[in-house]
Parts: structure tokens; sequence; C-alpha cells
């Protein structure tokens, strides 16, 4: 799993990123210190990703399937949840369930992250 936990891997996310094999990892998770309300966009993304939005103990509250802007689109859909959360993480679309990220999961964080 790659980790964005600084405001510019953050704001860079999985953008240009052009295979769904995302080079080997499961997915970007993004870290946040505290509880935040954020949204997403898929500005520059060229694949489909599903978000899932983890709250402060660790459970999933949420996915939103998210697709990428159309090519030279002035705007792009925000897409948010319906809860504060701590973590999100990004998975090329349908893989969330396979990785065990459903609502109601629970998700552990250990071993290493690339950052």
């Amino acid at each position: 799993m790659l980790l964005a936990r600084t405001p510019d891997t953050r704001g860079e996310g999985l953008r240009h990123v052009a295979s769904p094999a995302l080079h080997g990892y499961a997915g970007m998770a993004f870290a946040f210190d505290d509880d935040v309300t954020g949204a997403f966009t898929m500005a520059d993304t060229l694949i489909p990703l599903t978000v899932v939005f983890v709250d402060s103990a660790g459970q999933v509250t949420s996915s939103r399937p998210m697709t990428p802007c159309p090519s030279g689109g002035s705007t792009c859909p925000l897409y948010r949840s319906p809860h504060p959360y701590r973590t999100a993480i990004e998975v090329p679309a349908g893989h969330a369930a396979a990785l065990g990220l459903t609502e109601g999961s629970t998700v552990v964080v250990g071993g290493a992250c690339r950052t």
C-alpha cells in the first residue's frame, strides 16, 4: 500500500497513474492526524478508482466509486464521505471488496507502507 501522509503526497494521490496494477501496490492510503471531512476529486486521474473512508476507530464507514474527469473538463465532481474520516484508501475500481474494504469492516494498519 502506498501512503500519502503529507499535503503534497495527498494532493498528488494517484494522479497520472495509467495502470490499475498501481506498480504492484494494492492502493494508496491517505492518512490524517485528526478527523477530516475533505472531498476527493479525479482531476488528472487516468483510471477509475474507489475511495474507502475509515473512521478513527479503523472502521470502514462508506465508499464511493470515482471516475476520471473528462479530458479537458473544467470541473470535476467531488467525492465526499457522509461522516468525518481519519483515513481514506483509494483502490482500483472493483477491488475494495476483494481487499476486505467493505462497510463495517475494520482496517488494521501494520507493516510497511511506501511513502
